[in-house]
């Protein structure tokens, strides 16, 4: 995938033990301190023009790519929340570092998971249950069933976490122009949000390519 996608990169913080919850106090006021960073930033899109020029070269549009659609929205003075403290630790490392990531619950998960590229012959579930194909060439997440997230969509359904989730693996993705230590500087991050806000104990993290 590197040769034909140079410059990409992938890695995960792997975190057990969580105890997930609708609200943490602490995070809320992590979360208004990003809100508030946010506020007035018209250009802050254009960190995203990295994430852009990936997808048009996978063929893939951007109307539904997760990080574009809770910069719109922060942009707006709204935080993109997602029901428990470990969907929005989450978000908020995501937002504050500019790099895609995503949780799954351990437990739903079949055998191994891989960074790979779609063949355009399975269907991701998204979270409205409708499902999408990805197309040959774009960048997903699968475990050894089923297609667990793509760039342009997110996570699906299959993996979601939910409050009887105890374990989780983050993933997070560059796209080529996007340093190797973004990627380090989020999951950094979402380790440390899981464990403090979430109660998690870090296993192991590690940047892939």
């Amino acid at each position: 995938m590197t040769s034909l996608y140079p410059g990409f990169f992938c890695g995960y913080a792997l975190v057990t033990g969580l105890t997930v919850e609708t609200s943490v106090e602490a995070l809320e006021g992590k979360i208004r301190e990003l809100v508030e960073n946010y506020r007035g930033r018209e250009g802050a899109l254009e960190g995203l023009l990295p994430y852009t020029e990936f997808l048009k070269r996978m063929g893939v549009e951007e109307t539904s790519f997760p990080l574009r659609l809770w910069m719109e929205r922060i942009l707006k003075g709204e935080f993109p929340g997602r029901n428990n403290n470990v969907l929005d630790s989450c978000v908020l490392a995501s937002l504050e570092h500019l790099v895609p990531l995503s949780p799954f619950d351990l437990l739903k998960l079949k055998g191994e998971v891989e960074v790979t590229l779609s063949a355009g012959d399975r269907p991701l579930i998204l979270q409205d249950g409708s499902k999408v194909v990805p197309p040959a060439g774009e960048v997903i997440l699968r475990d050894q069933e089923r297609i667990l997230s793509s760039y342009s969509r997110g996570e699906g359904t299959v993996a979601r976490v939910g409050f009887e989730t105890s374990g989780v693996i983050f993933v997070a993705w560059n796209a080529p122009g996007i340093p190797r230590q973004k990627v380090e500087e989020v999951l950094k991050a979402v380790a440390t949000y899981a464990r403090r806000y979430c109660g998690g104990h870090v296993e192991k993290t590690e940047v892939l390519g």
